[in-house]
């Protein structure tokens, strides 16, 4: 028994080391400082919805946090995948608006079930670092899988690392 949740605890503490490794050779912006997004295209995205991403995406160039938060929150209502990361991301950081763990993590997932690859990893660091969540290993290697299976060479070095 006592084996088994050293053994537990280990694989815990690799995948903490992991996922803070993995987060610190993100921290490249203070927009986004978990991770920058990658271009993809997301899977609601009309033509309303892209105005509102890039406007916001311009207000956030800005430091316009505010207004940022405002356009991208029409978007990810809507259903914008990418709109909805960079919700995420400003409840994360609290960059001078919002600062709430959980619902970054709300949004992060809402991106991340439709496939947004940036919003699949920084769930995963959450789920792996028990940020605005229960810390869920299980979870943390689910969304880094996803991610890797879209080709995101972090994540799959992350996966290498953990031994999956």
């Amino acid at each position: 028994m006592i084996f088994c949740q050293k053994v537990i605890m280990k694989r815990i503490i690799s995948l903490l080391l992991a996922m803070l490794i993995f987060s610190a050779g993100n921290a490249q912006s203070t927009k986004a400082t978990k991770r920058l997004p990658s271009p993809q295209t997301t899977t609601k995205n009309d033509v309303g919805t892209s105005q509102l991403l890039e406007q916001g995406l311009k207000a956030l160039d800005n430091n316009d946090y505010e207004q940022a938060a405002k356009l991208f929150e029409q978007a990810a209502k809507q259903g914008n995948a990418e709109a909805q990361y960079w919700m995420g991301v400003l409840y994360d950081n609290g960059d001078d608006v919002y600062m709430n763990k959980e619902t970054a993590v709300m949004w992060y997932r809402k991106s991340a079930e439709q496939g947004y690859v940036d919003a699949q990893v920084n769930l995963a660091r959450c789920f792996g670092l028990g940020i605005g969540v229960p810390q869920d290993e299980n979870q943390a290697v689910y969304w880094l899988r996803k991610a890797a299976e879209k080709g995101d060479i972090e994540a799959q070095e992350t996966l290498k690392k953990l031994g999956y």
